[in-house]
């Protein structure tokens, strides 16, 4: 251990010695913030949608834009140490300094853009940037897919807004959660990638020009690190379907339903039409415009079944189609739902109970009409009679005629 602290301070003078000119500009750009910093608090610090969009930023690149491991430990260590409990002191040691890391950027940003300090809101934004770098290393290592990361990253952006109390709660089970489920680690992946970056930091330390432009030759035809969606749809042609062909061929006249069925809900709640039985009329509409998005997708699998029974080969599962279906019209019904509670000053907790049942209606409506495509009618009433009693519940309808 001790050498290896001596090797990083001595990597660490080379570096400091070779690029004192550009650390002494960053230094002066600090200076000149802090002299500064109340018109920064003025600018920024006020507004609290830009502490939020920081954080927010932060989540997605821990979750799809960082490709390399937060946890980076010297290849030999790796190749020597391997199986042995000093690896794993390392590993804590470094994970010790992630933490660390995570507590000053955090510290950084409310000093910067936030116009007081709130502990609460500070506890809950640190455990939710260690869940996120913890589900950076299990994305790293393959562990998940790409949908389950992006469900993460809604859920974070939701508990922005959300209490923070309840926030920290649901973040700590998530981490609990992740060490029960014991992370593994692609040695083979970790240790080249080890070796390239540990290699790409000697060089620059020593500022050597030369292999520098060996080691870019070397690494020029690479994977790209940008997201690249093309590629996921690619892999992903059910999706591809669902995005390309069920959406954007959909005739405008569906949508035209969806957004002035929507509108009509929230006209009748904001200006009380029709009263008394305006919430009752509210949630009749807003409960039919969710079940026409659901709709709307069902014809598409129900078509798609058709086909397969009449002849078409697709090495897809009813399963598989069903969930890849699923994925659009939930993040339609998402985005409607969080406008409606936005506007209704609805709490979280509900927002939430209310987007679990719609997503769970939508995938049994599709499931359901990829198992029995005959049965259309019966299954979009069913679909419509339980979203009517989710919205029912939680936008209770019948206070004001009582």
């Amino acid at each position: 251990m001790s050498l290896l602290l001596q090797n990083k301070l001595r990597q660490l003078i080379i570096f400091v010695r070779n690029y004192w000119v550009y650390e002494l500009a960053a230094l002066l750009v600090i200076g000149i913030v802090i002299q500064n910093y109340t018109l920064i608090t003025l600018l920024l610090g006020t507004y609290r949608f830009t502490l939020y969009f920081i954080i927010a930023f932060l989540y997605f690149y821990l979750l799809f834009l960082r490709k390399t491991p937060l946890i980076l430990v010297n290849p030999a260590s790796i190749h020597l140490l391997r199986g042995t409990k000093m690896l794993q002191r390392i590993f804590a040691a470094k994970i010790s300094m992630q933490f660390l890391f995570c507590t000053a950027l955090v510290l950084v940003i409310f000093i910067f853009f936030y116009s007081y300090f709130e502990m609460v809101l500070f506890v809950n934004t640190y455990i939710s940037l260690i869940l996120c770098s913890l589900l950076s290393w299990s994305r790293y290592n393959n562990r998940y897919h790409y949908v389950f990361y992006f469900l993460i990253l809604v859920l974070e952006i939701v508990l922005l807004f959300s209490t923070p109390i309840f926030g920290i709660v649901v973040n700590v089970a998530c981490i609990v959660l992740w060490m029960i489920l014991k992370p593994s680690v692609l040695w083979e992946k970790y240790y080249a990638d080890m070796v390239r970056i540990y290699r790409i930091s000697t060089i620059a330390a020593r500022a050597d020009f030369a292999q520098m432009q060996i080691l870019a030759t070397e690494n020029s035809i690479k994977e790209s690190y940008r997201l690249s969606f093309t590629h996921l749809l690619l892999k992903k042609p059910l999706l591809a379907k669902s995005i390309v062909i069920d959406t954007f061929r959909t005739p405008y006249y569906q949508w035209v339903i969806v957004v002035v069925t929507l509108a009509t809900a929230l006209a009748i709640y904001s200006f009380d039409l029709f009263y008394p039985f305006a919430p009752l009329l509210f949630v009749i509409v807003l409960a039919s415009s969710y079940s026409y998005v659901i709709k709307m997708y069902s014809i598409h699998v129900r078509y798609l079944i058709r086909k397969i029974r009449e002849g078409l080969l697709i090495p897809y599962s009813l399963i598989d189609i069903s969930i890849n279906n699923t994925i659009i019209p939930s993040i339609i019904i998402l985005a409607a739902a969080t406008v409606v509670c936005l506007i209704c000053n609805t709490s979280f907790i509900i927002f939430f109970f209310e987007v679990v049942f719609l997503v769970i209606a939508t995938l049994l409506s599709i499931l359901t009409s990829a198992v029995v495509p005959g049965k259309a009618r019966v299954i979009d009433m069913l679909s419509y009679a339980f979203v009517l009693i989710v919205v029912a519940i939680c936008h209770n309808p019948f206070p004001s005629l009582l």
